[in-house]
């Protein structure tokens, strides 16, 4: 029954219209809805009410809210009747995956089981267990109620054997497709060659003649466009495809993917519309740090360096991350500041190294350096002052010349006379630039009544000649002289521009270095730079990292650990170390795995995987090719001077110098063709014995129908061996009547079907082996020049 109801107490519970936008005794006869497929796990309640999800090994699912009615749609008093959405979901897992769902949601039973003893029937509250087991898909119901703000779910059926969503098997009831358009190239006799072919026997021109009807799917790749024949050459249509191409590898199931000259990969699923895979240029990987979690309950890995040694404890105040030990300071120590190092060792074409640790610092603060070797410049003893300036100071590790320069301050107290007073000095190239990295500025005849004064960060160290020292105030490092005159020394300072504080009463000291001077400090060795450093105080852990750039210095690095303050107490654990990256990833060449079912890419730098039209990278490639095959487990790589294979699906190659390199073939073994008509096969440690010495130019293609190899050589002759030691000549292809013509380079494609079909490469030139009468004939040309042919297999 529905409650009438006047303007002021309209009813939201019923359905009587009201002039609102809505259907009602719409009878439905049948019912179709759009289902949204996703292998993310969000439900736009207010886009689609039947969803298919893909997970593989996780997926979290995300119910959200509908939207809000339109205004149409509420209410006199400006609110609405609460509606109810229906959503039907279908939850397919790829591999042995975890499936969450939202807290609030409000589940039915999802079954039965038997328990006790006496055994009773009890109800199974959803959702189901995970793992999901892989290739089973699990069919939910639910229903959202904007009145209660509330999510209802009910499973349907759970754990039922299913296909993968994403490639799905053949709809046995689906009904036949409509046959494709055949197109109009390769139809039409009037079509002329761009060369002129005679009979190899006979010497008679050829005309083009169609060939017949025959399995086989066949693409045929050309600058902006693929012919595509479903008949085995009868009938092609053209398609668009990417300008400019270099190579292709097409797979039944698994789409086409280009390369083109200009370095991209483009990836179709139905020669329609080709989309540029990305290859990231910057990667992250970790590198090993010994003992980072210091759950081998001591300082193993980690050096003391500074302060007292720090203690790794086991206890659970704070509470422990997630192991047993973590670092500490030791709080009975009169002063519990502390610094911990260890080595580090990064890949050479690293970019930034980045430290993570859990720290605590209760007091104090937690600090994390990066530190690594320095060679410092070597000073030069013939070096003067021309004004405030030293010209050619000294020498950088590049053979810069560098000039200090006393930039304020005056140079009161500096080689005459004075009370000295506050100074800023650098250090820099001589078309100005700041030379800002570690380096040492000599201090010469400082008596035991002066201090040079240094802010602590730009301090590195004190090297010395004689009886000078320094000594250290908060914040600060002060040089002073011996008891006795004329004290020479060299500070190392971390930052070409420092300040400093001269406190000389009427006296003097020097900045410029000596013969003797320069020997010394030339032979004490490289020093040590702090390349980034921060700072810490918390009131709980927190997981904090820090980064630096390693401007290509690979060498000595170092991360430091400490706990600065002489009351400190400072917390470490779960220290992990890595490196960003960058890489050329400039596509060279793209290949198809028949077995795997997979397409390969080969970049500059390294190889790639593509299934379903996205990328994974696998490794390393050891140099850019130019050919590359690949069969199960084996790649085979090349450019025109070396060869390399990998046995472990481009994981790891081995590498053999061999020049002339012109066809690489990995089905059903691998083989190298070089320009000389060597053919070679290569082992897995890239190893090559010879198979046969064919004609220059030679190019080969297997045809696995018959189980033999076919070589073809520069102009028609042709020659088929299951042995290679036992060749046999097969009917020649048509010879080339045109005068000075290129038409001799010939490529052949042995088809599934047992059939044969030639092109010429950079022409629209094809040929078909009619084997009724033993011979080849000229084919229709295309209207697009033929860059490669491939069956779609």
């Amino acid at each position: 029954m529905i409650r009438a109801a006047g303007p002021a107490g309209e009813d939201k519970r019923g359905h009587k219209s009201l002039d609102q936008a809505m259907h009602h005794l719409l009878e439905l006869r049948t019912r179709s809805e759009t289902a949204r497929y996703s292998d993310a796990g969000t439900i736009q309640t207010g886009e689609y009410s039947v969803y298919t999800l893909r997970a593989d090994g996780t997926l979290d699912i995300v119910l959200e809210k509908p939207p809000a009615p339109p205004e149409i749609q509420r209410l006199s008093d400006g609110t609405y009747r609460h509606r109810a959405w229906r959503v039907t979901a279908l939850v397919f897992s790829a591999s042995d995956s975890t499936v969450t769902w939202p807290s609030n949601v409000k589940w039915g039973r999802v079954g039965y089981e038997l328990s006790g003893d006496p055994a009773t029937l009890s109800e199974m509250p959803g959702p189901p267990e995970n793992p999901r087991p892989a290739g089973t898909a699990d069919l939910f119901e639910l229903v959202y109620f904007e009145r209660t703000g509330e999510w209802w779910a009910n499973v349907v059926a759970a754990g039922v054997e299913s296909s993968d969503p994403l490639n799905p098997d053949e709809d046995p009831n689906a009904p036949d497709q409509t046959p494709e358009d055949p197109g109009d190239e390769g139809t039409d006799p009037s079509e002329t060659p761009d060369h002129s072919y005679t009979d190899p026997v006979t010497g008679d021109p050829l005309t083009p003649v169609q060939p017949p009807a025959t399995d086989g799917e066949i693409l045929a790749l050309h600058s902006g466009a693929i012919s595509r024949t479903n008949d085995g050459g009868h009938t092609w249509r053209r398609l668009s495809s990417p300008d400019s191409p270099y190579n292709f590898s097409t797979l039944k199931g698994q789409g086409t993917l280009v390369s083109t000259v200009s370095g991209k990969a483009l990836f179709s699923s139905n020669l329609i519309n080709f989309t540029e895979l990305a290859f990231p240029t910057e990667y992250f990987s970790e590198i090993t740090l010994e003992n980072g979690d210091f759950e081998s309950g001591d300082l193993t890995g980690w050096n003391v360096t500074e302060g007292s040694d720090p203690l790794v404890l086991d206890t659970v105040s704070p509470a422990q991350r997630g192991g047993t030990y973590y670092l500490a300071s030791d709080q009975e120590s009169a002063d519990s500041a502390f610094s911990v190092e260890q080595s580090v060792s990064v890949p050479s074409e690293s970019n930034t190294i980045q430290v993570s640790a859990d720290v605590l610092a209760e007091s104090g603060l937690a600090r994390i350096e990066f530190l690594r070797a320095s060679v410092l410049p070597s000073l030069n003893s013939e070096a003067d002052w021309s004004g405030s300036i030293i010209s050619g100071y000294a020498t950088a590790q590049d053979g810069s010349s560098l000039d200090l320069e006393v930039e304020s301050g005056g140079m009161d107290g500096i080689g005459q006379n004075g009370n000295g007073g506050q100074k800023t000095v650098a250090l820099k190239y001589q078309n100005g630039d700041l030379y800002d990295r570690p380096w040492i500025l000599v201090l010469r005849d400082i008596d035991a009544h002066e201090t040079v004064t240094f802010d602590a960060e730009d301090f590195v160290e004190l090297r010395k000649m004689d009886g000078s020292d320094a000594f250290a105030n908060v914040g600060t490092f002060a040089i002073v002289g011996a008891n006795s005159e004329n004290n020479d020394c060299g500070v190392v300072l971390k930052n070409g521009r420092v300040t400093l504080e001269l406190d000389l009463l009427l006296s003097a000291v020097d900045f410029s270095s000596s013969p003797v001077l320069a020997e010394f400090f030339n032979e004490s060795g490289p020093s040590r730079e702090t390349i980034t450093s921060t700072t810490w105080g918390t009131n709980d852990w927190a997981r904090r990292s820090v980064s630096a750039n390693l401007e290509g210095n690979f060498e000595d690095l170092v991360v430091r650990l400490s706990g600065d303050g002489s009351e400190s107490v400072v917390y470490f654990d779960n220290v992990s170390a890595g490196v960003y990256s960058s890489r050329d990833e400039t596509v060279s060449v793209v290949a198809r795995d028949l077995i795997n079912r997979q397409h390969f890419v080969a970049t500059a730098s390294s190889i790639h995987v593509v299934k379903n039209g996205v990328s994974d990278y696998i490794a390393p490639i050891p140099f850019k090719p130019l050919f590359m095959a690949v069969h199960a487990g084996n790649v085979v790589i090349a450019d025109t001077q070396k060869i390399g294979i990998s046995a472990n699906a481009g994981l790891s190659f081995s590498v053999v110098e061999k020049p002339g390199v012109a066809q690489v073939l990995a089905n059903p073994s691998p083989i190298a063709v070089l320009q000389n008509g060597e053919i070679y096969n290569v082992e897995t440690d890239a190893t090559l014995s010879l198979l046969r010495e064919a004609a220059p130019d030679t190019s080969l293609s297997w045809g696995a129908k018959r189980q033999v190899w076919y070589s073809l050589a520069d102009g028609p002759g042709l020659v088929k061996a299951r042995e290679w030691d036992s060749p046999e000549s097969h009917s020649q292809m048509p010879r080339s009547a045109t005068a000075g013509d290129t038409a001799g380079d010939r490529r052949v494609l042995a088809l599934d079907s047992g059939d044969l079909m030639g092109w010429v490469p950079i022409s629209r030139d094809l040929f078909h082996f009619d084997a009724s009468s033993d011979s080849w004939k000229i084919s229709i040309p295309l209207k697009e020049a033929i860059h490669d042919i491939q069956e779609v297999k």
